[in-house]
């Protein structure tokens, strides 16, 4: 695989994980309780949406519908954060980063702003895009961080960087001082 295959750029598996350090380090300081985009390999929270459909809290598992969706059932497997309310949660999220799916990721990031406690992303530092301008810049603060090895989800192993840095950006709720 290819370093590509966690951008835009490539065709490979959308569930790259994030690294155990750096999730750490953003744990330590956001206390997440909701991990938006994982798999049950993947999942760095003990409440999390997968990509196979269904919805997991701690030891529960309750399937929710994902009827409805203009998009084939290829991308509907990767879109079920979008899907679950993010009322109250503090939620971290590793999106894919494919074309529509990134864009689809953030507007809902900056839509659920004010329903969630705080929503942190790890997206790539794409200031020239459309969905950077229309759901970042205005709403998020936002902290470049280079580039990320991303863990690939078939050795386990720290693949190579995607092409680009990656940037963490935080939405909060209106009320609260950035």
């Amino acid at each position: 695989m290819s370093a590509n295959d966690k951008t835009s750029v490539g065709s490979g598996p959308g569930n790259w994980q994030t690294p155990r350090d750096l999730f750490e380090r953003l744990n330590r300081r956001f206390a997440f309780d909701y991990d938006a985009f994982a798999s049950h390999e993947n999942a760095l929270c003990r409440t999390y949406s997968t990509v196979d459909g269904t919805f997991r809290a701690i030891r529960e598992y309750a399937p929710y519908p994902l009827e409805g969706s203009w998009m084939g059932r290829d991308q509907i497997d990767t879109l079920d954060g979008l899907r679950q309310d993010w009322d109250a949660r503090r939620v971290f999220l590793n999106p894919p980063y494919s074309r529509g799916l990134i864009g689809a990721a953030v507007e809902k990031c900056a839509v659920s702003r004010n329903d969630a406690y705080m929503i942190a992303a790890l997206i790539p530092d794409a200031r020239d895009t459309a969905w950077w301008r229309s759901f970042v810049k205005p709403y998020a603060q936002d902290f470049p961080i280079g580039r990320v090895r991303f863990i690939n989800p078939v050795t386990g192993e720290p693949g190579a960087s995607p092409p680009g840095g990656i940037a963490v950006v935080v939405w909060t709720p209106d009320w609260m001082d950035r």
